[in-house]
């Protein structure tokens, strides 16, 4: 089983698990499906608006209930208690795993099938949540929730404007393909970029890199954003044309050049100096540390760490979403310090902490491989 396995294997679970329990508590109230009895004034085939806001009006204090202190009090794993956040950050997963429980299946059919109607439902459903107090703890976590995404709203405002104003560098590279029989040249020793003395470098124990072809290179300025854009010789642009061409992908996100095999690489450097985001990188950096120390050390091998740096910095690796191991396995907190003692609820803390740094890379896609590089 591949990690990418893996980790479908884990999403089903953990869909599983929170759907389980949504449904136990459905049922010890003793509630039936919501239904709606079609009129004759109703359009054929669908719900009239009155239709859609009466069940609308009996589904959300139901909700609301089921939701509150299901964490605890169903015992729900850290990963479950984080897709319950996503559902409330989300209009297609509030739908999709929570609120299809309360309706008979055809009418929840019925109230998804018309043009806007998963976003128009959790519109409604937060508007009901802000109006009621009885749905304070639900109102505590939208509230949260909505602060993160007006933060990455304004991350992505001031991205827009920095990248106006920046840099780019396009560079001609050249790398040979992958085939089956292909092993990594620099398996087994040390790496060296651009060496002052390559005859001092020898060839059996140092791998030599140069910037020109090896994708390693140092921005030319730290004042403002620069974007590099590492392409082949089959790019049929030129750098100017280039340069439009990509302003103008990550401005209106238009024609899609990112999934071209002529762009290789992208590379965002000083993000720092773009103030939204620098403010959030500066708290990403103090949650990931917090993160780290909760760490255990890994074994790695030789082929991936060096042994005298082994003795002197050992490694701790910290996954973020659902990240593969070198085992293959897939959880964020699978080297945290007894694991198997610690408390659920602690986990989700500990995880809580760092998931918007995984929400961010998704708010500010067009920068995402910049944002993986730079970390």
């Amino acid at each position: 089983m591949d990690h990418r396995t893996d980790a479908a294997t884990q999403v089903f679970g953990q869909i599983h698990e929170l759907s389980d329990a949504l449904q136990r508590r459905v049922a010890a109230r003793s509630w039936e499906p919501l239904q709606y009895t079609i009129r004759p004034e109703d359009p054929v085939g669908s719900l009239s608006k009155k239709g859609r806001r009466c069940l609308f009006s009996a589904a959300w204090p139901r909700v609301c209930e089921v939701l509150h202190g299901i964490e605890d009090q169903e015992g729900l794993s850290s990963h479950s208690r984080l897709l319950l956040r996503v559902c409330l950050g989300h209009a297609q997963h509030f739908v999709g795993i929570v609120l299809q429980h309360f309706y008979e299946r055809c009418i929840f059919e019925q109230l998804v099938s018309q043009k806007n109607a998963v976003s128009d439902m959790y519109s409604c459903f937060v508007q009901y949540v802000m109006d009621n107090a009885i749905a304070s703890d639900i109102h505590s976590r939208l509230y949260d929730l909505r602060k993160h995404k007006d933060e990455f709203c304004k991350i992505r405002r001031h991205l827009r404007q920095s990248h106006r104003r920046a840099k780019f560098h396009v560079h001609l590279v050249s790398y040979q393909p992958y085939t089956p029989g292909y092993t990594s040249p620099s398996l087994r020793k040390r790496i060296v970029v651009n060496p002052y003395d390559s005859d001092k470098f020898p060839s059996d124990k140092f791998h030599v890199m140069y910037s020109a072809n090896s994708f390693v290179l140092k921005p030319p300025s730290h004042q403002q954003l620069e974007i590099h854009l590492f392409v082949t010789d089959e790019c049929p642009f030129d750098s100017e044309k280039l340069e439009t061409i990509m302003r103008l992908q990550l401005e209106f996100g238009s024609s899609d050049y990112f999934d071209e095999n002529w762009l290789v690489l992208v590379v965002v450097y000083n993000l720092h100096t773009v103030p939204a985001l620098n403010e959030w990188l500066l708290r990403a950096r103090h949650y990931l540390l917090e993160n780290v120390r909760k760490r255990s050390y890994v074994a790695r091998s030789s082929d991936k760490e060096d042994n005298v740096l082994t003795g002197v910095r050992r490694s701790r690796m910290v996954g973020l979403g659902d990240v593969a191991n070198q085992s293959g396995g897939v959880g964020p907190y699978l080297n945290i310090h007894n694991r198997r003692q610690i408390e659920t609820s602690v986990k989700y803390e500990i995880l809580q902490n760092t998931d918007f740094i995984l929400d961010g890379l998704v708010a500010v896609r067009p920068f995402s491989m910049g944002l993986l590089i730079w970390g």
